[in-house]
């Protein structure tokens, strides 16, 4: 009886060992399988979140490209709206220092050389040929022709032109009179207009720039032009900087982005100046009269000082970013 009881326990207990033992791998084999399901979604967020970086950086990346662009068109155009195509810097080729005095010792020079000819003491033209006069002449013309003041205009310049011819004919009769030169009072006073009317012709032709309406007319086009363009690009690279900054997770990597845009439009400016640099040097600018080939240069290297100053600036301004970038990159780690 003992033995049969003893049996029959034993057979009692085997299945509950059983259905703990099955109940022991089931419940392994779920905490395998929740971990492996764990281990899958992680991953899966992971890779779905390095896909996300990629595009943005991507996306950064084009728009940074667009605000270079913008940045060194809106550059460049303001450096020629402010030397190669402005009205004030085209005067000042025909109006600074150097200009005027050529201009002056080339006219009094050919009037010396016309009281030569005619036996005329030279001194009959030292007062009425004079520097202030021919920078009078020579500044109402400009002025005249640019609208630059209104004191001057056309007639002004004429209105001098005709002044010195009085001055030239009252000068040399009087030189003529205390010399005591003998001359036909029929044909004197015909002979000193034709003198003084011989001189303001030169002083005219000199004076008077052939290639002044095409001037005028360049810059009447360009420069309503250049201010649209320039309000263009200045709004495009705001939206594209705008943009580039809110295309990252990381600000540093935003502001990185603009500090190279900032240094290739800097770079821009100093390619210009060092290609009309190597031009300067090895092309010879055949310009005639000196004086003018001078002014010419002159032009041109205010030109080359306006984009050097904005290159300069550039540079300046993609330092203070990359500084920002290295703080904020610190603040990061």
């Amino acid at each position: 009886m003992a033995e049969e009881r003893n049996e029959v326990v034993s057979n009692h207990q085997t299945p509950s060992s059983t259905q703990r033992s099955t109940a022991h791998h089931h419940s392994s084999s779920s905490h395998s399988s929740h971990r492996s399901s764990s281990h899958s979604s992680h991953k899966h967020k992971k890779h779905k979140k390095s896909s996300s970086t990629k595009r943005k950086s991507a996306w950064r990346s084009v728009f940074s490209f667009l605000l270079f662009l913008c940045i060194s068109a809106a550059v460049v155009l303001f450096g020629m709206r402010m030397s190669v195509l402005n009205v004030n810097t085209a005067a000042r080729i025909f109006t600074n220092n150097e200009y005027l005095s050529g201009l002056h010792s080339d006219v009094y020079q050919y009037s010396k050389d016309l009281c030569l000819k005619y036996g005329i003491p030279e001194e009959s033209v030292k007062d009425s040929v004079s520097f202030s006069n021919i920078r009078d002449i020579q500044i109402a013309y400009i002025s005249g022709q640019f609208d630059m003041d209104e004191m001057y205009t056309s007639s002004t310049y004429l209105d001098n032109i005709k002044e010195m011819k009085s001055q030239i004919v009252k000068t040399t009769g009087e030189a003529i009179k205390e010399n005591k030169l003998s001359v036909d009072e029929k044909v004197k006073k015909t002979a000193l207009n034709d003198f003084a009317n011989e001189i303001t012709d030169y002083a005219k032709a000199k004076v008077e720039f052939s290639y002044i309406e095409d001037l005028k007319s360049i810059l009447n086009v360009s420069n309503p032009v250049l201010n649209v363009l320039i309000i263009l690009f200045t709004v495009l690279a705001i939206a594209f900087l705008l943009l580039t900054i809110s295309f990252s997770d990381k600000k540093y990597r935003s502001f990185r982005a603009v500090c190279y845009s900032i240094f290739g439009s800097a770079g821009i400016n100093f390619v210009l100046v060092l290609l009309v640099g190597i031009v300067s040097i090895f092309k010879d600018f055949l310009i005639y009269p000196s004086y003018l080939c001078q002014s010419v240069m002159t032009y041109i290297k205010t030109c080359v000082l306006t984009f050097t100053a904005q290159g300069i600036v550039l540079f300046l301004a993609a330092t203070m970013v990359s500084a920002l970038v290295w703080r904020l990159k610190r603040e990061n780690n």
